[in-house]
């Protein structure tokens, strides 16, 4: 199943990987028996333009900051699950039982946790920026 999304969404790199995604998938289909070929080719023309823009260094300080910010968060939240992961182990019952009971409302939770995260990093990240 595909999921729609705006593209506006896409931020630099995401933008370049999703249009470099659809120039491999024409690929793989054949563009010339699509009759799509000109235009892949158009596209695949703005991909080496696109990808030397993003490597060029553009991020000012605050980006190195937030980027070091958020390493550190999903350092922490690995960090956490492996602690649980291994408290299952525990040789204390009563700890053993409190890590396996964690850990299973952890994945019930599936990537929505990470994606919680995330949407609250960013709210704190948009306060902070916009008092």
């Amino acid at each position: 199943m595909i999921n729609s999304f705006y593209l506006r969404g896409l931020v630099n790199s995401e933008f370049y990987q999703f249009i470099k995604l659809i120039v491999d998938k024409v690929d793989e289909s054949d563009p010339t028996v699509l009759k799509i070929k000109n235009r892949r080719d158009d596209l695949f023309k703005i991909l080496a333009p696109l990808k030397s823009a993003l490597n060029q260094e553009t991020a000012n300080a605050e980006t190195k900051v937030i980027e070091a910010l958020d390493e550190r968060r999903d350092n922490t939240f690995k960090g956490l699950s492996f602690n649980i992961t291994g408290s299952t182990f525990h040789s204390d019952p009563v700890k053993s039982e409190a890590a396996t009971l964690l850990q299973v409302f952890i994945k019930a939770q599936g990537s929505g946790i990470a994606a919680r995260l995330q949407l609250h990093f960013l709210l704190d990240l948009n306060e902070m920026l916009n008092p």
